[in-house]
């Protein structure tokens, strides 16, 4: 559970996430929840990973958001931290 009473500047910090993420098809909507990652002040760019289906949307896409982004969903995966809960 988050603690509601921190200041917005104490949850910020606190509620970056130490992980490495791999977002499958990264499409319109995982390229909107990557942004959202990043703005979120979480995740930062080089702790994501993406793919795409093809290279010249990959270069696009890595250009952007400046993250690492692949067509190879196991090459994407392979260093990201994966929790099953």
């Amino acid at each position: 559970m988050t603690d509601r009473t921190q200041s917005s500047s104490q949850a910020t910090t606190a509620n970056h996430v130490n992980k490495r993420v791999a977002m499958l098809g990264a499409g319109k909507m995982g390229s909107i929840l990557i942004e959202g990652l990043i703005r979120s002040g979480r995740f930062t760019p080089d702790q994501i990973a993406a793919t795409v289906q093809h290279d010249n949307r990959a270069a696009k896409l890595a250009e952007r958001l400046k993250v690492a982004v692949t067509t190879d969903n196991a090459a994407a995966v392979r260093d990201a931290d994966l929790d099953r809960k």
